[in-house]
């Protein structure tokens, strides 16, 4: 049950055009189908404002989904599940109490998208990753929390200037 509330909390509560956001680094070729598991193989991460941060797909059949906090940038949950890929550019994703979850997924060169298919799963929402180079998903987790806190800290600093001016 715990890994089954982990893909249900996946992009609970977020909109489908958030995912968008993490598109933008993406590459202008077009997504494609996926066709087999070694398109697949490597670390992605999800900038938008979703609760799953990334995935990683091993050469091994595994891939594990991390769950992330963008407020303190780390990894609060992970799940490892078995994976292959289906006819029709399909990924399934089976968790360990058997249950099977199945995606559409198209992949372009550094961008991969994933939309469920199955129902029981419907809480978790498309989802856009982008491919990380050298970097893991926690690092990239972090980099975005410090990038969001910058924002915010250059945010309240321009209001303090606003309220301190005469008049």
């Amino acid at each position: 049950l715990p890994v089954l509330g982990l893909l249900l909390l996946a992009g609970c509560g977020k909109s489908d055009s958030a995912s968008s956001d993490s598109s933008s680094d993406a590459s202008n070729e077009p997504a494609a189908p996926v066709s087999n598991e070694s398109q697949l193989v490597g670390t992605w991460f999800q900038a938008a404002e979703q609760d799953l941060a990334g995935v990683e797909f091993g050469k091994d059949g595994k891939a594990t989904l991390m769950l992330g906090s963008e407020n303190n940038g780390e990894i609060l949950q992970a799940v490892t599940l078995d994976y292959s890929v289906m006819e029709g550019g399909r990924v399934r994703m089976v968790v360990p109490q058997g249950q099977t979850v199945v995606f559409n997924c198209e992949i372009s060169d550094d961008r991969l998208m994933l939309d469920p298919e199955t129902r029981m799963m419907g809480l978790i929402g498309k989802s856009v990753f982008t491919r990380l180079k050298g970097q893991t998903v926690a690092q990239a987790l972090r980099a975005k929390a410090q990038e969001e806190q910058q924002k915010r800290q250059a945010l309240v600093e321009s209001v303090q200037k606003l309220l301190g001016q005469p008049n």
